[in-house]
Formats: structure tokens, C-alpha cells, sequence
């Protein structure tokens, strides 16, 4: 018996002291790219009537979303992240910052002017040819491009009032700004190939020419500058498809920074300026007893026969003036009976 206690005793591990009280564990969210912590949040409600649902129409979508940008995500940092295949330049603190294009709801020229858009010139891709070179950038993404705007640490606000830009913008929440941007370059330049292949189209005589083509092709092999325009869209290289419906009306993506929240309420205090003063001039009147005194006086003359004589004197004006007319109106039917 008492072996096997001793046995017993042996094989049971023995514990670190004060294992068995209560503890406490501080448990440290990782910071920065690994961090779990929500990162933009977003309200979106959309609406379906029931004749849109029978024609078929899009329904109404509203979209608001405010993002941060964190500075990994546009800038260098030792041992952390470093930004590559990339345009980089120095920003106000002096750090080296990538030049991320902002998406196309978020350049000058698709921006109200409101929140700080203008019109911009850009170059118009439907203007193709074939002696055309392929531009690595669209003209509204071009980091060459003074008018061009770029990611910056902060928050953004992104609005839209259609449906296609709250797909896009949800669709498009699991990329960071390099991939969203990379992705927003691709879409352009499928849309502008998309553009040369419909002008294409139009100069060889529209979709009823594409058999003949392609039998001209394979068979007895077009020759010249027309053939090799036209081969380029066969073999391997499909011609492109219809790009996506326009998603950039009703959206916008403007910086939350202070400098646009300045500029903003300075507009909106010139709006509100003859309101602001118009309130000045009745607090005025209101501390200053006009209003007190004109109730006054309004009571002492309840107080007399004057208002019933004002009164008097309306009704029987108004009684004179239907007399008038009616007498008007009786002399006018018989200069047309007697004609």
C-alpha cells in the first residue's frame, strides 16, 4: 500500500508555486500592417421600388465611408515596410512617401467644387489611331501629372449616390492603396483598348466584317499595316470586353485633413452670412425691448375702438369693390348682347 502511494506520488508533475491563484493576462494587440483593429468604416442603405423591380432598373444606393490611412501604408519604415516599383518623394516632415494615384472618384476633376475639384484637361483616349503609342499611365493617374492627387496619412470620406460606386468601393475594401492602385490603372487601360477596338470596329465596317476578317487572316494572311492591326485581336490576345458601368457619378473621395475642413467652413460661412446676420439683428431688437415694446403697443390699441373701426372700414371697402366688378361685369355682357 504504501508503495503504491509512493508511486502515485512520483508520477504526478509538480506545479510552480502560486499556479493555482487567480491571474491576470495582458494580452498586446500586434500594431501597425498586422493590426487587427478596424481600419474604415461604412453606412449604406439602398432602396428598391416596385416598378424598378419590374423594368428591371438599378435600385438607389447611398454610401458613406471614412477611412484612415496609416503612414506604413505610404511611407518607408525602417524594418517594417518599403515601398518599391514605386515614385517616391519627401514629404513637410522630411520622410520619403510613396505616390499612390488616389482612385478616379478621388481626382480634381470628378470632386464638386465644393470640396476642392476643378476642371482639369485631360487628354481624350477616344482619340485612338493606330499609329498610337500605349501610355503606361491613364492621363488622370499619371504621377507626372501636376493636377494628379495622391494617398496621404489620414482620413478620407467617401460618398456616392449610385450603385455601381458602392459595389466598386465594397468590392474593392481588401486591397491596400498600392494594389488599389495598380487595379485602377489595369481598369484604364483595358477601357482605353476597349475604346481603340470600338474605333477599330467603326473604320473596317462595324461586327458584319468580322467573318471575312478572320477568314482573311487564317487563310490568306493580310499583309501591310491593316493586317497587323487586325491580327492583334485573335490568337491569344482576346479583344477586350465591354468595360464596366460608370460608377464615378454621385461618388467622391475627398482627404478629411484640416486644411479642406478650413477651406469648407469658410465657404460655408459665406453661405450663412446673411443668416448670421439677419439673427444678429433680432437678438439686437429682442435685448434691446423692440419686440417688448411693439407687444405693448399692440395691446393698448386692442384696448380701443380702433381695430373694429379698421376693420369697418376694410369691409366696406371690399363690399365697394365687388359692386365695382359686378357693375363692370353686367356692362361688359350687354355691349356683347347688344353687338
Amino acid at each position: 500500500m504504501s508503495s503504491s502511494q509512493s508511486k502515485q506520488q512520483q508520477g504526478q508533475p509538480r506545479h510552480p508555486a502560486f499556479t493555482h491563484w487567480p491571474t491576470i493576462k495582458i494580452f498586446m494587440p500586434p500594431q501597425g500592417r498586422f493590426s487587427p483593429s478596424a481600419d474604415e468604416w461604412c453606412f449604406t442603405y439602398c432602396n428598391q421600388s416596385v416598378t424598378g423591380r419590374i423594368h428591371g432598373t438599378p435600385p438607389e444606393c447611398s454610401t458613406i465611408c471614412i477611412r484612415k490611412v496609416f503612414p506604413h501604408e505610404v511611407q518607408n519604415i525602417l524594418s517594417f515596410k518599403r515601398h518599391s516599383n514605386v515614385q517616391m518623394e519627401k514629404d513637410k516632415d522630411g520622410n520619403m512617401k510613396a505616390k499612390y494615384p488616389l482612385p478616379l472618384e478621388g481626382q480634381a476633376a470628378h470632386v464638386p467644387r465644393i470640396l476642392g475639384g476643378k476642371k482639369v484637361a485631360t487628354a481624350n483616349v477616344e482619340d485612338s489611331s493606330p499609329e498610337k503609342k500605349p501610355v503606361p499611365f491613364p492621363p488622370n493617374l499619371d504621377p507626372k501629372n501636376p493636377d494628379t492627387r495622391f494617398w496621404n496619412t489620414g482620413y478620407y470620406l467617401f460618398s456616392s449616390s449610385n450603385v455601381y460606386g458602392t459595389l466598386e468601393h465594397l468590392s474593392s475594401m481588401h486591397l491596400d492603396v498600392s494594389k488599389l492602385a495598380a487595379r485602377q490603372t489595369r481598369r484604364e487601360k483595358t477601357k482605353q483598348e476597349w475604346l481603340e477596338y470600338q474605333d477599330w470596329l467603326e473604320r473596317v465596317g462595324g461586327v458584319d466584317n468580322l467573318p471575312e476578317l478572320e477568314e482573311g487572316i487564317w487563310k490568306e494572311g493580310l499583309q501591310g499595316e491593316a493586317g497587323e492591326e487586325a491580327k492583334k485581336y485573335w490568337g491569344h490576345k482576346q479583344p477586350p470586353r465591354l468595360p464596366p458601368p460608370n460608377y464615378l457619378d454621385g461618388s467622391a473621395l475627398v482627404p478629411l485633413s484640416p486644411a479642406s475642413a478650413f477651406q469648407l467652413s469658410e465657404k460655408i460661412d459665406k453661405l450663412l452670412a446673411p443668416s448670421k446676420r439677419a439673427l444678429e439683428l433680432f437678438s439686437q431688437d429682442v435685448s434691446s425691448g423692440t419686440f417688448t415694446k411693439f407687444g405693448h403697443r399692440i395691446w393698448e390699441k386692442s384696448l380701443t375702438d380702433e381695430p373694429a373701426q379698421l376693420a369697418m372700414r376694410s369691409w366696406e371697402k371690399l363690399c365697394d369693390a365687388w359692386k365695382k366688378a359686378g357693375e363692370n361685369s353686367g356692362g361688359d355682357d350687354d355691349n356683347s348682347r347688344r353687338r
